[in-house]
C-alpha cells in the first residue's frame, strides 16, 4: 500500500509554510494599497486620541467555551469566547454602532450597518462588537491602540486561513475579506479581566444523543441577540499578531478601513 504523503508531518509542515507565505504576500498587497491611498500627513496625529478611551472588560459567550491547555502544567481552563469589549469614554465622542447580522454565530466580524454610529458622553461605558472596535480603532488618531487610565491595549488584525471542501488549505483574500479583530493587553492577559457574559444558556439532550443549547440574551446586550440563533459557531481565536509601536502607522488598521469602505 503506497504511503500517503499528504498525511506525513513533513507534508503538513510544508503546507503550513506555504499558507503562511501566501497569507503574508496577500496581506502585503492590501496594506501597500491602503498606504498608497491614505492621505500623506504628519505622524504627529498617530495615536493622539488613544488616551480618550479606557478598556473595561471583555464580553463573552459562555455557550461557546474557549478551552486553553497550559503547556507546562497541562492544566485546562475554559472561559467564555470573547465576542466584544466594554470601553469607557474619557471625553464626549461618536462611536460605531453597527449591530450584528444573523450570521453572527459563524462570522466573528458580522455587522448590519457599517455606517451606524452613536454619541457617548465622557465617563460613559459602552459595549462594542469585534467589528465595531476594529472600526473605532483603525483611524490614525487611534492607530489600533487604547491607552486611557494608564492601561494600554493593541488591536490585532488577523487574516483568516480557510479550508475548502476537499480539505485543501488556502488564504481568504485580504482584498475582500475583513480581517478578524481582537484586543491584546500589552501587559498581562486580557483574561485577567472578568469576562462579562452577554447571554445565558441551558443544554438539552435530544433522543438521538446530541446536545442542543438553548440561548437567552442577557438584558442590556440585545445587540448580541443573533448569537442566540441556532447556527453552528465558527471562528479563530484571534490571539496572534503584533502590537503597534508609537508614532508608526498601523498599516493593518489602514487596510481594515480600506476593506470596510468597499463593503
Amino acid at each position: 500500500m503506497p504511503l500517503n504523503l499528504k498525511n506525513t508531518p513533513k507534508a503538513a509542515n510544508e503546507e503550513k509554510t506555504a499558507v503562511k507565505e501566501a497569507q503574508k504576500q496577500e496581506a502585503e498587497k492590501v496594506v501597500a494599497a491602503a498606504a498608497a491611498a491614505e492621505p500623506v500627513t504628519s505622524d504627529d496625529d498617530l495615536s493622539c486620541k488613544s488616551h480618550t478611551i479606557a478598556f473595561v472588560a471583555p464580553l463573552g459567550d459562555p455557550s461557546h467555551p474557549d478551552v486553553v491547555k497550559n503547556k507546562v502544567t497541562n492544566e485546562v481552563t475554559s472561559t467564555p469566547y470573547i465576542v466584544g469589549y466594554r470601553l469607557k469614554a474619557l471625553e464626549d465622542m461618536v462611536v460605531p454602532d453597527c449591530g450584528l447580522g444573523d450570521d453572527a454565530r459563524k462570522n466573528l466580524m458580522s455587522f448590519k450597518d457599517k455606517n451606524g454610529t452613536k454619541q457617548v458622553k465622557a465617563g460613559e461605558e459602552f459595549d462594542l462588537t469585534r467589528f465595531e472596535i476594529g472600526l473605532l480603532l483603525a483611524p490614525r488618531e487611534f492607530n489600533g491602540r487604547i491607552s486611557g487610565e494608564g492601561k494600554t491595549f493593541s488591536a490585532v488584525y488577523q487574516t483568516n486561513v480557510v479550508r475548502s471542501k476537499s480539505g485543501k488549505v488556502g488564504v481568504a483574500s485580504t482584498a475582500t475579506t475583513i480581517p478578524t479583530v481582537s484586543i491584546k493587553a500589552e501587559s498581562g492577559s486580557l483574561k485577567d479581566y472578568k469576562i462579562i457574559e452577554v447571554l445565558s444558556f441551558t443544554s438539552e439532550k435530544a433522543e438521538n444523543g446530541t446536545v442542543r443549547k438553548k440561548r437567552t440574551i442577557n438584558p442590556g446586550f440585545e445587540k448580541w441577540a443573533p448569537l442566540c440563533l441556532t447556527q453552528t459557531p465558527k471562528g479563530g481565536s484571534g490571539k496572534t499578531g503584533e502590537s503597534t509601536p508609537k508614532n508608526v502607522r498601523n498599516e493593518k488598521a489602514a487596510a481594515f478601513l480600506a476593506i470596510v469602505a468597499k463593503k
